[in-house]
């Protein structure tokens, strides 16, 4: 009996050090998910005569960065003010008389049949309107335009980002700092400290319990690249690592920059454009980078590796990943998944890449001619930019990635800007159940979409939404999983606009609006969090205010964590 207890005790302790020493799943459903994802690009999808002119990099070219230590605590507030150039915010791989040309065959579109008329909600099974609040504005953040608004939700707090400004909020929308201004943020690094930061991203990592904070940085030469912080908790409030990437090259400058969390890695994508005139907007390709998270989460030296397509290509958007509370993270392990964008309002490419390899390409979506965005009118003198139809997000949820990005359409009264959406299988770039569509209707203009997914797969979309009567405000639609396949619910208005937009005397009408808006979904899996864009009747040279939103659908529970096991997460190497 004695020996039977002392074999009893050893093999429950071999088994404990087993479960320390292996690669942590998290729930069965996890293996098979990372299984049949692992299969989706075969070696046959590897379509040479698409990637001629891609490269791969095993490291980039330059020498690993090493962070500095920062405590928000510390930040002085003091703003630094200045202007953001219009013309560093428009690249294109188009000319202006290129996109003046689409824009003018956009207004000749034909009607067509198979656009979803928005309607008035909202719906008795649509997202309902939870916390809500202002969030920054043009007044508070050294008088910068446009704002490119994001939003990261971890469990105790919301990280709103603009054009360079940053704020912390707790979830019921109080201030848990004040206005923060991007070169105070991350002064600390001495190569992030005179730059002009723009484009801001910011993502919270569900696995580990992290935020990361990235911008771009001018100026548009060698000494440009990518200030990306990444907070040592959970509380963003507390102490960050500050590390500085030379993305720019003895060639190109980086624009555009979209990150992602990714299951081993951060991914940021990029646009590239030559160097001369200085800044030009000569279009070189677009490129992924991938940084090991284990060693951004530890403070250590880190040097990215790369890839990049052609000039065939416009905007990647990488994959972002969300699930770990009803354990559908997905083990991806070293693979990412992006979507590149082929700049003709139709046609799309699925890729999926291992760091130090060529990406494979998985399919080639046609979602169906979408026009080039036309220019927005408002309630008031002047018009707003929506841009082009570059893609804007691509979100994951239980195997699916969705894409959104803002089209011209005519649905029967003439082109309006409207939302593009769909949802793709990862593992053959096919369509999903829920399919694709384009909503809108005559008359009203709906841009820069961002959307996330929850654990139900059920779907929220923000953007904003102008008219000759009406001020450009925050609006919302989405899907329930079963609703019809193609379509969104009505829609309803979050935030409405309170006067005519303007901007700086140096950008006349069209006036700039922005290039983006932000939707993330909480790390619990069920609540949508949005920050959009309204004119906000302030008295400063641009009227651009920031509001934030949350919404849940009723019908979507949370797990019972009594009825699950749930295993620690680990970083992994």
């Amino acid at each position: 009996m004695r020996l039977f207890r002392i074999t009893i005790l050893f093999v429950i302790a071999l088994t404990g050090v087993i479960l320390l020493t292996r690669q942590v799943q998290v729930g069965p459903e996890l293996a098979e998910r990372g299984e049949a994802l692992g299969v989706a690009a075969p070696a046959g999808s590897r379509l040479n005569a698409i990637l001629t002119s891609n490269q791969t990099d095993a490291s980039d070219e330059f020498a690993a960065a090493i962070p500095v230590t920062m405590h928000v605590s510390e930040l002085s507030l003091e703003p630094r003010a200045a202007e953001l150039s219009v013309e560093q915010e428009l690249d294109s791989p188009l000319s202006l008389a290129e996109q003046a040309e689409r824009q003018q065959a956009a207004l000749d579109l034909p009607p067509d049949p198979q656009i979803q008329i928005a309607s008035a909600g909202p719906e008795p099974n649509a997202p309902i309107l939870g916390v809500n609040f202002a969030a920054l504005d043009y007044a508070e953040t050294a008088t910068n335009a446009p704002p490119d608004p994001e939003i990261a939700v971890g469990p105790n707090h919301i990280v709103a980002v603009v054009n360079v400004a940053i704020q912390i909020y707790s979830k019921t929308g109080s201030d848990a700092t004040a206005v923060i201004p991007a070169n105070n943020f991350f002064g600390t690094h001495p190569d992030c400290d005179e730059g002009l930061l723009y484009d801001p991203n910011v993502v919270f990592d569900e696995e580990i319990g992290r935020y990361l904070i990235g911008f771009d940085m001018g100026p548009f030469s060698t000494e440009g690249g990518y200030c990306l912080a990444v907070s040592q908790t959970s509380n963003p409030t507390g102490a960050w690592f500050l590390y500085f990437f030379h993305l720019n090259n003895n060639s190109t400058w980086v624009d555009f920059p979209q990150a992602a969390v990714t299951d081993s890695y951060i991914t940021v994508t990029g646009n590239l454009f030559d160097y001369v005139p200085s800044p030009s907007t000569n279009y070189m390709g677009a490129k992924i980078w991938a940084f090991n998270k284990s060693q951004l989460y530890a403070g250590g030296a880190v040097v990215p590796q790369s890839a990049t397509l052609g000039d065939d290509y416009f905007t990647m958007q990488p994959l972002h990943l969300h699930g770990v509370a009803e354990s559908s993270w997905p083990r991806h392990g070293q693979r990412i998944y992006f979507l590149a964008d082929q700049f003709d309002g139709a046609h799309y490419s699925l890729f999926v890449w291992e760091p130090g390899n060529v990406p494979v390409l998985v399919n080639e979506i046609n979602l169906g001619q979408g026009g080039f965005p036309i220019n927005v009118p408002q309630n008031g003198p002047g018009l707003l930019r929506a841009n082009d139809y570059r893609l804007l997000d691509f979100e994951y949820r239980n195997n699916y990635g969705w894409l959104t990005q803002t089209v011209s359409c005519n649905p029967g009264g003439g082109t309006s800007n409207c939302l593009r959406w769909a949802q793709i299988l990862l593992v053959n770039g096919q369509l999903g159940p829920a399919g694709s569509g384009t909503y809108g209707s005559s008359s009203e203009h709906r841009i820069y979409p961002d959307l996330a997914i929850n654990r139900c797969n059920d779907l929220v979309i923000g953007y904003t939404k102008s008219s000759t009567s009406s001020f450009p405000g925050i609006w919302f639609t989405g899907r329930k999983q079963l609703d019809s396949a193609g379509t969104l619910q009505a829609e309803a208005q979050l935030k409405a606009g309170e006067i005519a937009y303007t901007s700086f005397a140096s950008d006349p009408s069209p006036h700039r609006w922005g290039d983006y808006t932000g939707m993330t979904i909480d790390p619990d899996g069920l609540r949508f969090w949005y920050i959009g864009e309204y004119s906000k009747d302030i008295a400063t040279a641009s009227r651009w205010g920031t509001y934030i939103g949350a919404f849940t659908y009723p019908n979507c529970q949370p797990i019972n964590v009594t009825d699950r096991l749930y295993l620690p997460i680990l970083a992994r190497p």
